[in-house]
């Protein structure tokens, strides 16, 4: 797929997810990857960008995450102006 150029504002479809590989002994008792496996399919705008260059979106009211860019597609015709 063609590098995508994203801008604050555009709206998004997170189309995956990667799987967390967790230490021996490491539980993932706070839910991040049932939190991300839920955002596969919705629809975000975008917030921001980190120094990495993965997307901030804000999936709830107080709650904000970071996603590779790979992970996204743009949604033609619904950019913010």
């Amino acid at each position: 797929m063609a590098k995508q150029k994203l801008k604050i504002g555009d709206k998004i479809r997170v189309t995956g997810y990667r799987p967390v590989k967790y230490p021996p002994g490491i539980v993932d008792d706070i839910g991040t990857e049932d939190l991300f496996k839920s955002l596969v399919g919705r629809r975000y705008t975008v917030k921001g960008f980190d120094d990495y260059g993965n997307i901030e979106l804000q999936p709830k009211r107080l709650h904000y995450i970071w996603i590779e860019p790979d992970l996204v597609e743009l949604i033609e015709g619904e950019n913010a102006a």
